[in-house]
């Protein structure tokens, strides 16, 4: 920070130093029609001289949890098979494998990574898993007589839905899962991209999976995922599918997601994307979350919430995620990657030990800090920094790629305008969070 010395713990701080005041830093931008100036340290907004934020109080101070070094995985994903019966187009797993994760492999991994005395999270994922659904409730009942935690273990499993029948529903509500259905939207945005082998469509079948989750404790604990491609945004009409079905009962949240592809026509990456088209897309999605909230119905949409959230609440975001420190992925043959995307992230192998620790050491410490370019950012303490493995993936894991920030970027100013329009109320329902900091400006 400008004209701040960072102090170590080996300073010695005497009686009656005076400090220098840090020199105040400010970001100003335009969104929606209306001006904003964004203190940097005090995390705070305004319109003018009128803050959009309530001041919370004086002793208000960023933290920065230094994050311990976890010799266990408190959240493990299992990628059960690399099979999947649909051939999405922009999908990072290789077409044509038909690698399958072993028992042997399952129970390794679990008894190798997981603590022995702590909350512990197991995560299925390929592929599809539900492709190998003996393995799976194998591995589920292998983890509940391991796990020695203080409390049960929790499972989570993300699936296309096609293969959602009643035994399985009712198998996954009793157990208590966490469910991601991948699902992007109307017919005709969902089709253009998830179709199955034989070309026929997967919405349908998608739809009649999810359609199995009414009425059951599962659907509360349910989220939709939709990816989207920069050519086509669209993201109002995917919200609007997406909340009509959570009126239905048949989700809670849902996400949508920039596609995960480094180069081509439909990555981030590329320079024929139009980033005054990508705007306006987070900027009808904002527009849809206020209308809803001023309906007084149910709205979600976790990349902008996350943003509302962090500067309602004053919440810095040192990191982004946990991946390599606490939260591990194990391939069919045993290797262990740092994130679930794998690629450049491996970081151990189950017949060797466990986690190779000069290989995980780079991402112990996932704070924003550690990289230049986002010590220089405005936005640094509301973002967190982008993904670390779309950064390794092209080329450097403290280098954020161009393509995160420039959307994350544009999310934080969406979230900005949104937050301005939204009362105290509409903020809490948004973001989940109520207290005396929230810093809605309606009452």
């Amino acid at each position: 920070m400008t004209g701040r010395r960072i102090l170590n713990l080996v300073d010695r701080v005497q009686a009656g130093v005076g400090f220098q005041p840090v020199e105040r830093e400010t970001y100003t931008f335009s969104v929606g029609g209306k001006e904003f100036t964004y203190d940097v340290h005090a995390m705070s907004l305004t319109r003018g001289s009128k803050p959009v934020a309530d001041d919370p109080g004086a002793g208000f101070r960023p933290g920065f949890p230094h994050p311990s070094c976890r010799s266990h995985v408190d959240y493990l994903v299992l990628y059960l098979t690399r099979r999947c019966n649909l051939l999405c187009s922009y999908c990072f797993v290789e077409h044509g494998s038909q690698a399958r994760m072993s028992s042997d492999t399952a129970r390794r991994a679990l008894e190798l990574l997981l603590p022995p005395h702590r909350n512990v999270t197991v995560a299925f994922f390929g592929g599809e898993p539900l492709l190998e659904w003996g393995l799976l409730t194998e591995v589920v009942e292998l983890t509940k007589r391991l796990h020695q935690g203080l409390g049960k273990p929790s499972f989570h499993v993300t699936t296309n839905g096609t293969l959602l029948d009643a035994d399985k529903v009712a198998f996954l509500d009793r157990e208590g899962f966490d469910l991601i259905v991948s699902l992007d939207g109307p017919r005709d945005l969902h089709d253009a991209n998830r179709l199955g082998p034989d070309g026929t469509d997967s919405y349908t079948t998608t739809l009649e999976g999810l359609q199995r989750l009414r009425g059951t404790r599962l659907a509360s604990r349910t989220t939709l995922r939709a990816t989207y491609t920069p050519d086509v945004m669209a993201l109002r009409e995917r919200l609007d599918h997406h909340h009509r079905l959570l009126d239905q009962g048949l989700c809670r949240h849902m996400t949508l997601e920039p596609v995960n592809l480094v180069g081509g026509e439909k990555s981030f990456d590329s320079p024929s994307v139009d980033w005054d088209a990508v705007d306006r897309g987070i900027g009808d999605a904002a527009r849809f979350l206020r209308d809803r909230l001023r309906q007084r119905r149910r709205a979600s949409f976790e990349s902008l919430a996350t943003f509302v959230r962090h500067l309602a609440f004053r919440e810095p975001a040192c990191g982004v995620c946990h991946a390599g420190n606490g939260y591990a992925s194990v391939a069919p043959d045993g290797a262990i990657f740092a994130c679930h995307r794998e690629g450049p992230s491996r970081i151990g192998h189950l017949a060797a030990g466990g986690l190779d620790e000069a290989a995980r050491a780079p991402w112990l410490d996932n704070r924003y800090y550690l990289s230049a370019k986002c010590n220089a950012c405005p936005i640094r303490l509301v973002c967190g920094g982008p993904c670390r493995q779309d950064a390794v993936e092209r080329g450097a894991i403290h280098a954020p790629a161009e393509s995160g920030c420039r959307l994350r970027h544009i999310q934080f100013r969406w979230a900005a305008w949104l937050l301005s329009e939204l009362s105290r109320s509409e903020i809490a329902q948004l973001t989940g969070r109520r207290g005396s900091t929230c810093c809605g400006q309606n009452p």
